[in-house]
């Protein structure tokens, strides 16, 4: 999460995400879908 808030500092419109699900536990994994999700509605493309 804090990669992708890192990422987010400067206002982009495409975000890469590389392996963003590794290493993380399940609870974890539902939070960074529901970030993906809220990216995709703000018109931020995300490649992952």
């Amino acid at each position: 999460r804090c990669e992708i808030a890192r990422a987010l500092a400067t206002d982009p419109r495409l975000i890469l995400l590389d392996e963003p699900f590794a290493g993380v536990d399940p609870i974890a994994v539902i939070d960074i879908q529901k970030i993906i999700r809220f990216l995709k509605e703000r018109g931020i493309g995300v490649l992952i």
